[in-house]
């Protein structure tokens, strides 16, 4: 839950968000023009349902949502329906009454949500288009019927008063000069509003399902820098990131409760840095409005119940577009009335209710989440490293950038942007030719920050691997300045996937084979290591290793199956208990309406939707079973060989025991100060030990020497000490093997001044070891 969600010092991650129903009634001349359209619809979807034409009967129900998105949408669908049905009367002749009819067989089911937004356009577009006419005079007197509706609508809008729109000029009013996001579900909506909205003489861009992801990703920026107000689509739900704005209408409120979710999460996400507030628009006095509007006031009178708007988070899991669907249909047909929706929604509102006291009741377990984050803060790729990689790739194709004071700029490279196909622009957005002030540096805020995700560092990272991936199989040599390792290192890359043969994980292991025995070692390894210039590679021999990479491989998949496994035992306890809460209702309510059959009373049509309720009740639950079945049903795949490295070091003979005294002389030392000292020396993490009180984490390096001689630190070290400043303590041991002396250095990277030597070593001189004794 977003609202529960506290950061590793126990502030909020997220703002709150607020709610606004802004609830009016549609004028007498909008709601004759709404009545007329009504009926035409109800009639429609009457006819349809009796002769079992459901994609008609759907139609009607998609022309009911855009009269209740605006005059103009449901205009332009009038408009569209009317143009088909003279094109059928031109060319009736020529076509069979399938034709006339309208062939939806390969349509997808009503629930289509999930399809891309031109996608749902054009299925939506040939919907529009079906008929129950079939001959010229039922086609003739269909036409006439949509031209007075039609010029009913245009006289309408000539006027000028339109309620709703005044409702948003309003609100647009109230705000002043903050941004705001505004959402329909209808394209025609959002061209109207654009019109609109200018003409008011606001600045406006907008997002919809036919831009592609350039054009989404530039009217994102433009937003952000150039615009005051968006109008978008369910596109701008999706991918798009516009947490710079705290405000968002819904000009229409979606029918999927889980698209509420989805427009607020554009804003009310991490780094938004204000409370956000969402208006919803509801005309009151219309069928749909009425259903919509009682949604939301019970949804708000739960979050007043509770004192917290997390209501919202589950909203999708309760409530499902087909249920509200259907009572608005049965409002439609008469089948309902008014107070009777109340009735309707209080099964889901119980629920909903049970499982918000539930939740509130739950802890979080904030020890867990922050031995996470200091795990990902610990084996962080550090910045400098990406931008070493960036140089030495850029500096190996012999392409060209230029460098100042930290800021790059720089013409794309043919070869990258040869490579950047439409997947990887869907998936990190647009790769341009050209790029100026680009910084590595997450802190710097005027340039423009590249890391992973940024689409020129993905892009180099792939042609990278495609053009110098054999190389990683042919083999090379580096040197181990500290003596420590000398053998072949193996990498092997091992990827987990779940029942739908989706990823579960994926990450990188090494292979230590010393000639003695294999023993896995962190990938990080290489960061300590030293390229040889002149590399030679012995013949290797991968016998024996690929069994030890399974292993490692299989003890990922068991983690993460534990992982799964907790997740899963969370849907158990509340996903299936509230949908089996449902099903329980569900069946009592059927009992209680064979009861009343039985003594006489007319129950046919409460049965039926109750039974088809129950059904979907049931399904529901068989679905999240399988679900959580294959989310726990993993599989591994062979470990794939990336590449090896054959290590060479010096022998420095008593090393290992020198290094062993530094290293119990450290423990010694923390566990006499009360804290709780862990070796990590084996895991390349940039320090030796982790040393945790109740008050603070040390990243202790340590260095043993045998009199008192200069302490090397490799880069790896000298970057975390970078990055940990404070928590970073380098701790000397001299005269270790005599006389042992510890010097206990607190953030060396502010206080020592080393000599760099070499590509992965600072040398510290004794002499500033010594001062810092003193």
């Amino acid at each position: 839950m977003k609202e529960e969600l506290r950061d590793f010092d126990g502030k909020p991650i997220f703002p709150r968000r607020y709610t606004h129903t802004h609830s009016f009634n549609l004028s007498d001349a909008e709601m004759e023009l709404y009545n007329e359209i009504s009926r035409y619809i109800t009639e429609q979807y009457n006819r349809a349902i009796a002769t079992d034409r459901r994609a008609h009967a759907f139609a009607m129900m998609l022309l009911q949502r855009r009269m209740a998105s605006s005059i103009y949408a449901v205009m332009r669908s009038l408009m569209r329906k009317r143009d088909r049905c003279i094109q059928l009367m031109e060319n009736i002749e020529s076509l069979s009454m399938r034709e006339v009819s309208g062939d939806y067989s390969d349509l997808p089911s009503v629930d289509y949500s999930d399809l891309e937004e031109r996608r749902i356009w054009e299925i939506e577009s040939s919907l529009e288009g079906s008929t129950l006419a079939d001959s010229i005079p039922e086609l003739k007197a269909e036409v006439s019927t949509l031209e007075g509706l039609i010029e009913d609508a245009e006289r309408l809008l000539k006027s000028g008063s339109e309620t709703k729109l005044m409702e948003l000029q309003k609100i647009l009013e109230e705000i002043g000069h903050e941004k705001i996001l505004i959402f329909s579900e209808s394209k025609d909506t959002v061209d109207y509003l654009l019109e609109k909205i200018e003409s008011w003489g606001y600045s406006v861009c907008t997002i919809h399902g036919g831009m592609s992801m350039d054009e989404r990703i530039a009217a994102e920026d433009d937003f952000r820098r150039n615009k005051q107000v968006m109008v978008a689509t369910e596109a701008a739900g999706e991918g798009i990131n516009l947490q710079f704005c705290h405000i968002m209408v819904n000009y229409d409120i979606p029918w999927n409760p889980n698209r509420l979710e989805q427009r607020m999460g554009r804003i009310h996400r991490y780094k938004q840095r204000r409370d956000v507030h969402i208006y919803n628009l509801v005309a009151g006095n219309t069928r749909e409005g009425l259903v919509m509007r009682r949604l939301l006031e019970k949804l708000d009178s739960i979050r007043q119940d509770i004192g917290s708007d997390k209501v919202y988070d589950v909203i999708g899991e309760i409530y499902t577009e087909r249920d509200i669907s259907r009572i608005i249909e049965m409002t439609l047909r008469g089948e309902i009335r008014d107070e009777e929706i109340e009735e309707l929604l209080k099964p889901q509102e119980d629920i909903l209710k049970r499982i918000m006291d539930e939740q509130l009741a739950v802890e979080v377990d904030y020890t867990r989440m922050k031995d996470i984050q200091r795990i990902i803060k610990e084996r962080k790729l550090a910045p400098e490293y990406v931008e070493e990689f960036f140089r030495a790739v850029f500096k190996k194709m012999g392409w060209k950038y230029t460098e100042r004071n930290g800021m790059y700029t720089l013409r794309t490279p043919r070869q990258l942007l040869r490579l950047w196909d439409d997947e990887l622009r869907r998936r990190y957005g647009a790769l341009r030719k050209e790029y100026r002030n680009l910084t590595f540096n997450p802190g710097v805020d005027e340039g423009e920050f590249i890391s992973f995700g940024h689409p020129l560092l993905e892009a180099t990272i792939r042609y990278t691997g495609k053009r110098f991936g054999d190389s990683l199989l042919r083999g090379s040599t580096f040197r181990d300045p500290s003596g420590r390792y000398r053998g072949t290192v193996w990498f092997y890359r091992g990827r987990v996937t779940d029942g739908r043969n989706e990823s579960a994980g994926e990450r990188v292991f090494a292979l230590y084979d010393n000639g003695e025995e294999v023993v896995e070692v962190s990938p990080m390894i290489l960061w300590d290591l030293v390229p040889d210039r002149h590399p030679v590679v012995d013949e290797i021999n991968e016998e024996g290793v690929t069994a030890a990479a399974t292993e490692s491989v299989m003890r990922y998949m068991d983690k993460l199956k534990d992982e799964r496994k907790r997740k899963t035992g969370i849907k158990r306890k509340y996903g299936l208990r509230s949908i089996k809460y449902l099903i329980d209702t569900s069946q009592e309510k059927l009992l209680e309406y064979y009861d009343r059959l039985d003594q006489g009373e007319d129950m046919g049509i409460a049965i039926r939707n109750e039974e088809e309720r129950l059904e979907e009740y049931k399904e529901r639950m068989r679905e999240l079973e399988r679900e959580m079945e294959m989310e726990e049903t993993l599989t591994a795949s062979p470990p794939e060989l990336l590449g090896v490295i054959h290590v060479e070091a010096p022998e420095i003979p008593g090393r290992e025991d020198i290094e062993m005294i530094g290293m119990k002389i450290t423990m010694e030392h923390e566990r006499r100060h009360g804290r709780i000292p862990e070796d990590v020396s084996g895991e390349n993490l940039g320090f030796d030990v982790r040393s945790i009180s109740d008050s603070e984490i040390r990243y202790i390096e340590v260095k043993a020497r045998r009199g008192r001689d200069n302490v090397e630190l490799t880069q790896n070290e000298w970057l975390k000490a970078r990055r940990f400043r404070e928590n970073y303590w380098l701790y000397v041991v001299y005269n270790a093997g005599t006389d042992p002396e510890l010097t206990v250095i607190q953030d060396p990277y502010s206080n020592l001044e080393p000599l760099r030597r070499e590509e992965v070593r600072y040398i510290v001189p004794a002499e500033q070891i010594r001062r810092m004794e003193e």
